[in-house]
Formats: C-alpha cells, structure tokens, sequence
C-alpha cells in the first residue's frame, strides 16, 4: 500500500505543470519612448528633489507600483542621473566657451546621447523585468497608448 501511494505521489507530481519564471520580452521602441520619458524625469539634474518625490508618487498611483517596486525606479533613475551628469560635464568641457563646433564635437555630442539611450533601454529593460507582470503590463500598456495617439 505504502509502495502504491508513492507510485501515485510521483505521478501526480510529475504531471504538475513546472512554472518557471518567463524572462520580459524586450521593451519596444514605443516603451522605451516612454521609460526615456520617465526616467529623465526621475533622474533630471534639473529637477528638485521634492518634485522628483511628487512624480514618484504620481507614478506610485497611477501604474499600482509598491515599494519595492519604486525601489527599482529610483535605482534605475539615480543610473541614468548619473549618466545625465557625466555627459553634462562632458558637453560643457567639450563647448568651452566656444560658439561653434566643430564636426569631430558635434560626433562628440551623438555619442554622448547614444550612450545615455543605451543606459535607458538597459534600466527600461530591468525594470520591466524586475517588477510584477502586472505592472509591466500597465507601463507597457501606458507606453502603448501613448505612441498610439501620436500616429
């Protein structure tokens, strides 16, 4: 009887369906619009501190986030603010004062941009791979909206 019940056991167990965690399909270029958006808001060198807590906060509202999951925003906005300052630096060290460019500067300048879009779609993507389905699936579905009105 004891051997039956383990046979049975074992069956039962192994036609259980195994849920693995499903890694988050890469951010479209619709989401990573949006996560620009937000994140050089949140990291903004502009910005106070008491209006990036305000739109945090916004942001807790409207897409349900939790805590944690603001942890992931803030540590993804303090990346791109640190990114935001460094090409600042550079962009100002680069002008100097002067009043034209030239080629090799304004070359300078894309780079700088392209690298601080690759920082984007990497936290984007962190993000929406850290945070619950359902709250990727609200930004996604905000991302989505929004580049759909401006067709």
């Amino acid at each position: 009887m004891l051997r039956f019940l383990r046979i049975l056991a074992s069956l039962v167990f192994l036609s259980l369906p195994i849920t693995a965690q499903v890694p988050a399909p890469p951010a479209s270029q619709a989401h990573l619009n949006h996560f620009r958006y937000l994140l050089m808001k949140l990291g903004s060198i502009n910005y106070s501190a008491d209006f990036i807590r305000a739109a945090e906060q916004s942001m807790v509202q409207q897409y349900g986030l939790n805590q944690q999951e603001l942890q992931v925003f803030r540590a993804a906005a303090m990346n791109v603010r640190t990114v935001l300052l460094q090409n600042h630096q550079a962009a100002l060290a680069l002008l100097n004062g002067r009043n034209r460019l030239s080629p090799s500067d304004l070359t300078s300048l894309v780079t700088l941009a392209n690298q601080r879009d690759q920082v984007i779609a990497a936290q984007a993507n962190l993000i929406l791979s850290s945070v619950r389905p359902d709250t990727a699936q609200r930004l996604r579905l905000v991302a989505d909206n929004i580049a759909n009105r401006k067709r």
